[in-house]
Formats: structure tokens, C-alpha cells, sequence
């Protein structure tokens, strides 16, 4: 069984380069200035102007697949998320997982 992160900031440690690298693709506001760590990541990353500017990025799908996800308990799996949206949400689920 993997170790569930206790912060965010643990889960951003625990990510990938190549994971972190495609999350400053879709969230450029990460890190312009360069955090100093992942704790500074982590609280820049939840802050609401940030959160703002990445829910402005999102289409209805998004928004449905992020309402979803809320209301499952963690951990949870794309079929879970489909199982309440709809079959469609499979395209939405490959930008956002």
C-alpha cells in the first residue's frame, strides 16, 4: 500500500519531475517567482487568486468531473468519477488526472 501524503506539500514532494513539469504547464502562475520550496508551492498553489485563475481555465466537463470528485470518498478512481458523470467524461478525465 503507498503512503497517503499528509500535506500538500508532502504530495508535491512526492511527485514526479515530469509530474511537477506538467503541472507548471497547465499552472504557469506556480511558478513565476520560483518558490523557494514545496511548502511555498503548496500554499501558492492553493491561494485564491491561483485557484481562481486555474478554475477560469475550466469547461463545464471539468467542472462536473471537480463536483464529483467532492462528493467521493478518498482515494477514488476515474470509474467512480464516470459511474457519476457520464461516459463522456472520460476526455476530461485524461486533461485532468
Amino acid at each position: 500500500m503507498s503512503k497517503i501524503a499528509i500535506t500538500f506539500a508532502d504530495e508535491l514532494r512526492a511527485r514526479s519531475d515530469e509530474d511537477l513539469a506538467a503541472l507548471f504547464k497547465f499552472r504557469p502562475d506556480l511558478v513565476t517567482p520560483v518558490p523557494n520550496d514545496f511548502t511555498s508551492l503548496a500554499a501558492r498553489a492553493t491561494s485564491t487568486p491561483s485557484l481562481v485563475r486555474a478554475l477560469d481555465s475550466l469547461n463545464l466537463w471539468h467542472y462536473q468531473i471537480i463536483e464529483a470528485a467532492c462528493v467521493l470518498a478518498e482515494p477514488f478512481k476515474k470509474s467512480e468519477i464516470v459511474s457519476i458523470t457520464s461516459q463522456e467524461s472520460n476526455f476530461a478525465l485524461d486533461y485532468l488526472w
